[in-house]
């Protein structure tokens, strides 16, 4: 009798992980490396929010700075329009910035709806 072989998972995505991708996890839940990636990316974004002049400087990607001023600013619907606005204008962006400011803006909004300190219902 022969055992099947079952591949694992990504605990985040639910993608077969390549053994490779296995070897070099050591985490309890098994994340393959393009969700390792993001997760590393979110987390680097979070401490860069808690540093006041991390955003003052000028060597920060624009991607991340563009990401900063919609979240400051997500509750100021004219403004938040206008920066979508010069967002779409700049074009030093590439597809792949957007995929990063729209997978942080998706999380922080995900956060917002189910934060328990929340004073109003979500619209």
């Amino acid at each position: 009798m022969t055992e099947d072989y079952v591949p694992i998972l990504c605990y985040r995505c639910m993608v077969k992980m390549t053994d490779e991708e296995l070897k070099e996890n050591t985490e309890e839940n098994p994340t393959c490396r393009k969700c390792t990636k993001r997760m590393i990316m979110f987390n680097d974004f979070r401490e860069h929010q808690n540093d006041e002049e991390y955003f003052e400087r000028d060597d920060i990607p624009s991607w991340e700075r563009w990401v900063f001023l919609i979240l400051q600013n997500a509750e100021d619907t004219p403004i938040l329009l206008q920066l979508l606005d010069e967002m779409a204008k700049d074009r030093g962006m590439k597809p792949d910035d957007y995929n990063k400011i729209i997978e942080i803006m998706a999380n922080a909004l995900v956060q917002a709806q189910y934060d328990e300190n929340r004073q109003e219902l979500p619209r």
